[in-house]
């Protein structure tokens, strides 16, 4: 797995995913297309930032990019889970520190710590990890209601 930053006006965020499409469609759905996105240990990778692109056709192009051949609505369609166990991942602050708290408490306690460090740790209105959760169980009810 691969850390990726979602770069945003926010607080700092990552998400985890085992492919550069897979986080590019987890960040590119969590934020709209006004976020960002880079890899840790990797220069070469970029999320698109869509907000600022005006004419249409560029937006297309630049939206449809990293999924080609296939559109990034179709390639979505295929790969709907890999991008909900991705938004499933989205952590505020370190995530090294955070793993290193887990490891020394019990098993049980993990969902309550993250909540409450969430918590401590948001400095803005822009509650990207409550989004990316809603969003990951958003997506998880409308493809089990597919028949």
């Amino acid at each position: 797995m691969s850390i990726y930053e979602i770069v945003n006006p926010s607080d700092h965020y990552t998400l985890l995913a085992d492919d550069d499409r897979v986080a590019t469609a987890a960040i590119l759905l969590l934020g709209g297309g006004k976020y960002g996105g880079t890899k840790e240990g990797d220069d070469s990778y970029r999320c698109p930032l869509l907000m600022f692109i005006k004419n249409e056709t560029a937006l297309e192009e630049a939206l449809n990019a990293p999924f080609a051949p296939d559109t990034f609505d179709a390639w979505l369609e295929g790969h709907k889970g890999e991008v909900i166990a991705a938004l499933k991942t989205v952590l505020i602050g370190n995530r090294q520190e955070a793993a290193e708290a887990l490891a020394l408490i019990p098993a049980e306690k993990h969902a309550e710590f993250l909540a409450k460090r969430h918590d401590r740790l948001r400095s803005s209105m822009n509650d990207i990890g409550a989004r990316a959760a809603a969003l990951a169980r958003s997506m998880t009810r409308k493809q089990e209601a597919k028949p």
